[in-house]
């Protein structure tokens, strides 16, 4: 988990770095300023004269070039640059994915146990989100996600949690993981301003639960703290609405769980050699809706 809160923290350095544009006219003058809106006739700049901070526009006929994040340092504070350029603030919507749990299984299991316990790791999950972006790089939001993978196997050797002798029965799993907290957003547009790349950090509340059926019924319940990276790309179907496909992976551990047999409950707690590990990689698909209010 710190490994993806380090590089997101780079990442959030590198996209929020203060940078400066270059305007180069036909007549051979260099303005170092930031530039806010690019149309076909005219571009927008803010640039500092004097000790004066002025914003204004050159039209392309005079234009000879012009080029992002040319200085690598600005003289403009950031509540002096007039964005003319509209964005969308908002940011919402649902997705369903295909998810797999990269923990693996445990060294004393014999072959029959691990193919059962393989198979409890992928699964599906669904989430909604809503972001608002504070500048057009940048937001906070909250999420949601909720994972769901089962198993079963039929005439497999049991032996009860009571310590009675090992018989043949059936067993299976249902377990469900919920995650839910906010996050810090990246967000870079390209020039048709329909699509978007979006990066998430989101550090949560991480709801564990699996009810099994072996001996008998167990219900065994847990929770910890996580954290979600999300690495994600809109596809815009028109100004308001977007196709998401996105890359996700959940950072979490458990250091016990509450195992409840329908008549006590019994926590169990595990040394940091035997926890629980719930990491998880995830791809997704979803419907995303943007407005500017």
């Amino acid at each position: 988990m710190k490994k993806t809160i380090t590089l997101f923290t780079l990442i959030i350095c590198f996209a929020t770095a203060k940078a400066q544009d270059l305007i180069l006219t036909n007549k051979g003058d260099s303005i170092n300023c930031k530039i806010t809106k690019v149309e076909p006739q005219n571009v927008y700049f803010t640039f500092n004269k004097d000790n004066q901070i002025r914003s204004t526009l050159i039209n392309t006929t005079d234009l000879k070039e012009y080029k992002f994040n040319f200085y690598k340092t600005t003289l403009l504070p950031a509540s002096k640059v007039f964005n003319n350029q509209k964005y969308s603030h908002w940011r919402y919507g649902v997705n369903v994915a295909y998810g797999y749990q990269t923990a693996k299984s445990g060294a004393n299991a014999n072959q029959t146990e691990r193919d059962y316990y393989n198979g409890l790791r992928s699964g599906y999950s669904f989430g909604a989100d809503i972001t608002y972006f504070i500048q057009e790089s940048y937001g906070v939001g909250f999420k949601y996600n909720r994972f769901l993978t089962s198993n079963s196997l039929n005439n497999v050797p049991l032996t009860p949690k009571n310590g009675n002798p090992t018989f043949i029965g059936n067993l299976s799993n249902d377990i469900s993981v919920n995650f839910i907290g906010p996050y810090f957003s990246l967000r870079s547009i390209p020039k048709n301003e329909k699509n978007a790349l979006i990066m998430n950090l989101a550090l949560g509340y991480v709801g564990y639960k699996n009810n099994e059926i072996s001996d008998k019924k167990y219900e065994a319940t847990s929770s910890s703290f996580g954290a979600m990276l999300d690495f994600g790309y809109d596809v815009g179907l028109s100004k308001s609405t977007a196709l998401a496909f996105q890359l996700s992976y959940l950072a979490s551990t458990l250091s016990y769980q509450d195992v409840n047999d329908g008549v006590k409950t019994v926590r169990q707690t595990f040394d940091k050699n035997t926890y629980i590990g719930l990491g998880r990689i995830e791809l997704s698909v979803g419907i995303k809706f943007r407005s500017s209010n």
